[in-house]
């Protein structure tokens, strides 16, 4: 992982903040630290950055809406909620505001390195991606009546633009790249997410809930783009516009 890459870690808890401070410095990040989530949100507005660890329960503006707005601003800045909240209900209204991970506290320091570089890792490389797609002449993807601009990152039905979440559109991309082919959660997990641990199964559920949605509502009869596999999983399918 570049040693460029920024961080900026909005934590209220100054033992915890200055601890991630300290091992991501070591591993040669670029490291910021603030303590409230409207502070999070300006400087979003003015930085760059890579990465945001960002705690749930913070002063000013909590950490679910301080996601919920960057992604209503279109922002695809990558995500990693810490949280003392562990019930899975709790992961699952993180991961729905938005959030690419969800830490619960209390956390070993090698799991939030690990999860960091995997955030960034996928990240990096949706980016060379995009670089990538730069070099041909086909840059769309067309899926019955749904467009996704792979330079722009954008995705449109029936000239209607869809506003996705990131991980949405990475997951979008992939079953548009592969049509009417089942893949268990496991297999979007590694795929999509990178990951390989089953505890994180119930993230592609929700994920899928929510582009179901996303890709549903305006379509003929309501019918599913995805369809469920019992048994086995998801499959991608426009064929029935």
């Amino acid at each position: 992982m570049s040693t460029s890459s920024k961080i900026l870690v909005v934590e209220d808890e100054m033992d915890i903040a200055n601890l991630l401070q300290i091992h991501l410095d070591e591993l040669n990040y670029d490291v910021h630290v603030l303590s409230d989530g409207q502070s999070a949100l300006d400087s979003c507005e003015t930085e760059s950055w890579d990465l945001c660890i960002l705690d749930v329960v913070l002063p000013k503006v909590n950490g679910l809406e301080v996601c919920r707005r960057l992604r209503k601003r279109s922002c695809d800045l990558p995500i990693i909620f810490l949280s003392s909240r562990s019930s899975l209900m709790d992961r699952v209204i993180g991961l729905q505001a938005g959030a690419d991970d969800y830490v619960t506290k209390p956390f070993g320091i090698q799991e939030i390195e690990a999860r960091v570089e995997a955030v960034l890792r996928r990240s990096a490389m949706s980016t060379a991606s995009q670089k990538e797609a730069g070099g041909y002449t086909e840059t769309e993807l067309i899926a019955g009546d749904i467009e996704i601009d792979l330079l722009g990152r954008t995705v449109q039905r029936k000239g209607d633009p869809i506003r996705l979440t990131t991980k949405e559109y990475d997951l979008l991309v992939f079953f548009c790249q592969h049509p009417k082919q089942t893949f268990s959660r496991m297999e979007l997990l590694e795929e999509v997410w990178g990951y390989t641990h089953k505890c994180y199964e119930h993230t592609v559920n929700t994920h899928i809930n929510r582009l179901r949605a996303k890709l549903q509502c305006g379509t003929k009869d309501g019918k599913d783009y995805i369809s469920t596999v019992w048994g086995c999983g998801y499959r991608f399918d426009s064929s029935f516009q």
